[in-house]
């Protein structure tokens, strides 16, 4: 089109007092045009196809990170420096393995393993010859992953196994983690037949930590993981989030016991305690 608007253009110019200079110039002008609509076209194409970095976050789709997690890379070995590495791409709009390697010192193999881990995790798309991977994440995506990916790891890395190992290493389940100890939670109603059970993202639970449905009932817990009795903060907790989940039930789960004044709160705004022996009550149903 360039060719064609560059010759009708000249032809126009030269020939300017023959007859046929009008239709000439009337080509040259709708090749100018097309070209501009052309560009227009493609450029809008660019932004739509190329990339969903542009995506308000509720788009994003965490089921997304948790297959592309699970089936492309070993969650529980992923590297100190991915967040790190993930960050500097995106700020830098570029991504490089060697620009990984210099920033953090590091050698050239372990650089390339962070760099199939970002693409594993949906934070660059694959290779494309020697051009640079595109971006396909903005910074918002990015945090929602990272502030979820340690949730990710322990739903992976938890299994069936630490539900009986709880009852015979001495009550593991109190040197657990905050999450730890929720995604253990979630395992163990699971085995006790409640279904559709969701642990809440790692930022921004609204005082519920799961939610699971048995009997048609949805349940809003609360969990906590203690080395001291639990007061009414919790409870004051769970009949937020019970409100905010719209659930039918809410309930604080905890490792320890409960205060006096917890108890007589939660009697009083309808709130259930499942307290130490409650939660050994469900490892035992579970084996």
């Amino acid at each position: 089109m360039f060719v064609l608007f560059t010759f009708f253009l000249i032809i126009t110019l030269y020939c300017k007092d023959k007859p046929y200079s009008l239709l000439t110039g009337a080509i040259c002008v709708f090749c100018f045009l097309y070209m501009i609509y052309k560009k227009i076209k493609n450029t809008d194409s660019t932004k739509n196809c190329d990339s969903d970095s542009n995506l308000p976050i509720s788009h994003y789709n965490i089921n997304r990170i948790k297959t592309n997690l699970q089936n492309n890379i070993d969650v529980l070995s992923i590297d100190d420096y991915f967040e790190d590495a993930g960050k500097l791409i995106i700020d830098m709009n570029k991504s490089s393995i060697g620009m990984i390697q210099r920033k953090f010192k590091i050698d050239f193999n372990r650089a390339a393993k962070i760099m199939d881990q970002l693409f594993a995790a949906g934070v660059v798309g694959p290779e494309e010859g020697t051009k640079p991977r595109k971006i396909l994440m903005n910074k918002e995506q990015f945090q929602f992953l990272t502030d979820n990916i340690q949730a990710i790891k322990l739903e992976i890395g938890i299994n069936d196994n630490i539900i009986s190992e709880s009852l015979d290493r001495n009550k593991s389940f109190d040197n657990m983690t905050g999450q730890e100890f929720e995604w253990f939670c979630a395992k163990l109603l699971e085995k006790n037949g409640f279904e559709d059970v969701k642990v809440t993202s790692a930022s921004g639970d609204f005082g519920v930590d799961i939610t699971a449905i048995q009997n048609y009932i949805l349940y809003a817990i609360q969990c906590k993981c203690y080395s001291s009795d639990i007061g009414v903060d919790a409870v004051y907790q769970a009949s937020g989030g019970m409100k905010y989940y719209n659930a039918n039930v809410g309930i604080v789960l905890t490792n320890r016991y409960f205060t006096k004044q917890a108890k007589e709160l939660a009697n009083n705004i309808g709130i259930i305690l499942w307290d130490r022996d409650f939660l050994l009550k469900l490892i035992e149903k579970s084996n």
